[in-house]
């Protein structure tokens, strides 16, 4: 199959399923990721991000864990490109990701787009193992980063606009919406 006919049955199989079916292998991977946790320092100029304040957040009601610095073991000297902030909920985990979209190769698929925040496109995808295990990720970009919140549990536990409700709670802009660059030509 090639690309777009792997994306259609993939998106087939969501609609139809609501999640997409994964191996136990990378709900564990996923899951593993959280015995990575370091000590960040958020504020170290080797960090190409500026990390968004939580104080006033959604997250700043559970309890922080730690960090997962983007970084190559041994290569302490490169620049760090995102960092993954990891909470618990009463439900499972969730984690914040943030990178410098300066460099990256993330994109969205315009057909997986189901969400939004701050009028940004999103996606949030929710995988499941054959064991009932689920991860559920919702993916945006705004001009100049990459958010990725990560969800470790039944996405029912947490309300399928939770992850939604998490990212619109962040500080910073919303897009310009065209109606919104119409006005101000207008006014100009």
């Amino acid at each position: 199959l090639n690309l777009q006919q792997q994306l259609d049955v993939a998106l087939n199989s969501y609609k139809k399923n609501g999640y997409l079916e994964t191996s136990e292998v990378y709900i564990e991977h996923m899951s593993a990721l959280y015995n990575e946790i370091t000590p960040v320092d958020l504020n170290d100029p080797s960090l190409r991000v500026e990390m968004e304040d939580i104080d006033n957040t959604s997250l700043a009601n559970l309890n922080y864990i730690g960090a997962i610095p983007d970084q190559i073991p041994g290569r302490e000297d490169l620049a760090i490109p995102g960092v993954r902030r990891v909470f618990e909920h009463d439900s499972g985990y969730i984690s914040l990701y943030e990178a410098d979209l300066a460099g990256s190769e993330a994109l969205l698929q315009k057909e997986f787009v189901n969400k939004s925040v701050k009028d940004y496109p999103a996606t949030q995808m929710t995988y499941c193992a054959p064991s009932g295990r689920c991860v559920t990720q919702l993916q945006f970009l705004t001009e100049n980063k990459r958010y990725e919140l990560t969800y470790n549990g039944d996405i029912k536990e947490l309300g399928e606009n939770g992850l939604v409700s998490i990212a619109n709670s962040l500080d910073f802009p919303a897009a310009v919406t065209p109606q919104e660059v119409d006005n101000e030509a207008e006014l100009n």
